[in-house]
């Protein structure tokens, strides 16, 4: 079985430096490593993700990663520990509320907004789960 050490999302886009703005302005990555060409951040916190940005079309990539991404069908989630202050913090700061804060059956507390990309960011916290979605939890082992 293949022993994965991290998995980092690249987008595809001529957006590098808003993209790189809005995640270390109003989602706490900080900068891991930044060229004309490519940008890579990571999450602060106890579980550090990282999150990437490509040029498309640009001349060091292989043909598989050189399509621009389209903006459909991709969608971040970013756990986070208080939702509704999360959701005071970026609307204060004028971040565009694409679905507004509220609870759901499942157990997420959450709202979403949308990266310069249009990749949706659903930001929520863990609340208890209502009993009929119980079963429906698996924990590992």
């Amino acid at each position: 079985m293949m022993k994965i050490r991290s998995l980092t999302p690249v987008t595809a886009t001529d957006k590098l430096s808003e993209s790189r703005d809005f995640y270390t302005r109003f989602l706490g990555f900080k900068q891991m490593f930044e060229n004309d060409w490519y940008v890579q951040l990571r999450s602060t916190g106890d579980s550090p993700v990282d999150v990437a940005f490509v040029l498309p079309d640009h001349e060091t990539q292989p043909p598989v990663f050189k399509p621009q991404f389209c903006g459909n069908g991709t969608i971040y989630t970013v756990e986070v520990e208080d939702a509704d202050a999360e959701y005071k913090r970026l609307s204060d700061a004028g971040v565009p509320i694409a679905y507004d804060l509220h609870n759901e059956p499942w157990g997420e507390r959450h709202f979403a907004v949308v990266d310069p990309n249009g990749i949706p960011i659903n930001i929520p916290q863990l609340i208890e789960p209502a009993k009929e979605y119980l079963p429906f939890f698996k924990l590992s082992k």
